[in-house]
């Protein structure tokens, strides 16, 4: 066995280089057996979600853009939203991992093989935390429940974003950080900011230590790790240029501007400010008692940032999809947990606590993955009533337009703004700097601009104040469609103002 790869299978498991490598140690094939039954446990399960739950429908709208975005990819244009194919992807790296998929799969099974592959990267990931901790049985059984099922964990590995991919990369950042210096973790921290934007601030946090720590041991190859990271980015990079004319996506500033207000953490609803402290809450109380350390310090500072930087530019964020942003602490606060492991009267309570949420989060889950579910059921069913009832063609208004996208054939214009840079642009002219006071007179210029025949609004969500901002703007509304009681769509056709 030659040195780099027993230098990579040391930094993974330590315990793997205690003996030569004439032959496997057994603490090597403990480590390979224990990784082999969790993927076939993994791949057992999604076998058994996949026929259990057709057909599949995913509890996120936003998966269904980026399902939409892949097939456009491929069909080499975007009909629905006549942009770019990557336009409004706030994951390159997954949305490249999707479109693969689907040339050998359909596009949901696609999606969701994509989806349990990144489960499996995660769960691998906290594996390996423990096993670099030296953890026994119990201990890594109880840091894998909390770091799968905690919260709204699961939830958030099923959704079918790249948030499972994200969460993966975060560990998998965490293993490596937690050795010595890597060329790995430099290549891992340019893809970062491709796996979703937020984390280009963790490759930024951990490169920075890598840097501390070579410039203390004496060493001179900060370049090297630069130019890793660098090599590592560009193809993704140079995607973005190409097609978007940006480095990162818009999705963060198309949101921002759409949703934009005077709200606070402290002013959002109870309700909201609870998903908050619930999904990351009790593991994270691990990093209180981890042993100071540089790691500590740049994982703290990441975590920290991510939550100001949301907090300060849209509250309301750290609530979406039942905190997506917030999931990829999670791994972060598991770190913490194989920190506090070894120092038992620290561990007994928290561990006590973490488990605790594990067993009131599992139902929690349940219920939102059925409410949200049965959500994108009713958006399908939409997509699939406008095939018939529809010209083909149709100008539709949308501010949920994946599944819309996906199943429909109408030109769509999102009011968000994520795929319609027109959108975007009125918001960021009109909502965004009166801090949401004008959101109906963006509506109706959006609409106006347009020239939209119809609207697909849900009741009950922040859409569901458009169509009176457009009737007190002189815009006619008729339903055709009513949706689903309290979860549905309602389809409207739009007559504009008669001056």
């Amino acid at each position: 066995m030659n040195r780099p790869l027993r230098a990579l299978i040391a930094q993974l498991h330590p315990s793997a280089s205690a003996k030569s490598s004439d032959g496997p140690t057994r603490e090597r094939r403990s480590a390979i057996g224990l990784q082999a039954a969790l993927l076939s446990f993994i791949a057992v399960l999604g076998v058994a979600l996949w026929q259990g739950g057709e057909p599949w429908v995913f509890p996120v709208d936003d998966a269904y853009i980026t399902m939409h975005n892949a097939g456009a990819l491929l069909a080499g244009h975007d009909d629905a939203f006549s942009v770019a194919p990557p336009y409004g992807a706030s994951s390159p790296l997954h949305l490249l991992l999707v479109t693969i998929a689907r040339l050998i799969l359909s596009p949901t099974l696609a999606q969701f093989s994509v989806g349990m592959l990144g489960v499996a990267a995660y769960a691998s990931g906290l594996l390996v935390l423990c096993r670099q901790a030296s953890l026994g049985p119990i201990s890594t059984a109880i840091i894998m429940l909390v770091g799968t099922v905690g919260g709204f964990a699961a939830y958030q590995l099923g959704n079918g974003l790249e948030t499972g991919w994200a969460m993966a990369a975060v560990a998998w950042a965490i293993v490596l950080a937690r050795r010595a210096p890597s060329r790995i973790l430099a290549c891992l921290c340019g893809l970062l900011p491709f796996v979703r934007p937020e984390l280009g601030l963790l490759g930024a946090t951990l490169l920075a230590r890598q840097f501390w720590l070579r410039r203390a041991a004496g060493r001179s190859s900060v370049l090297i790790d630069l130019v890793c990271a660098a090599v590592a980015a560009a193809p993704f990079a140079i995607w973005n240029i190409v097609e978007l004319g940006s480095l990162l996506p818009n999705t963060v500033e198309a949101k921002r501007a759409y949703f934009a207000g005077e709200h606070t953490v402290l002013s959002l609803p109870p309700a909201q400010q609870a998903i908050i402290l619930w999904a990351i809450g009790p593991p994270s109380l691990a990093l209180l008692w981890a042993r100071n350390s540089s790691l500590k310090l740049a994982l703290v500072a990441f975590a920290g940032g991510l939550i100001v930087a949301i907090a300060v530019t849209l509250p309301v964020a750290l609530t979406f999809n039942l905190g997506r942003y917030l999931a990829v602490l999670i791994p972060i606060g598991a770190w913490g947990l194989t920190e506090v492991a070894h120092r038992p009267l620290a561990w007994k309570g928290i561990a006590a606590l973490n488990l605790a949420w594990v067993v009131f989060s599992a139902p929690v889950e349940l219920v939102a993955w059925r409410q949200e579910t049965a959500r994108t059921r009713d958006a399908l069913a939409v997509a699939a009533w406008t095939r018939t009832h529809l010209p083909p063609g149709s100008i539709v208004l949308v501010h949920d337009d994946g599944a819309i996208a996906e199943g429909s054939n109408l030109h769509l214009v999102d009011l968000v703004g994520l795929k319609s840079p027109l959108a975007a642009q009125i918001n960021e002219e009109l909502t965004l700097p009166s801090k949401g006071a004008r959101f109906g007179d963006a509506m109706a210029e959006i609409a106006s601009s347009s020239r939209a025949q119809f609207a697909v609004i849900q009741h009950n969500a922040p859409g569901s104040t458009i169509p009176r901002a457009l009737a007190l703007h002189g815009w006619g509304l008729v339903v055709l469609r009513a949706g689903a009681p309290t979860i549905g769509y309602d389809v409207y056709r739009l007559t504009p103002p008669l001056s």
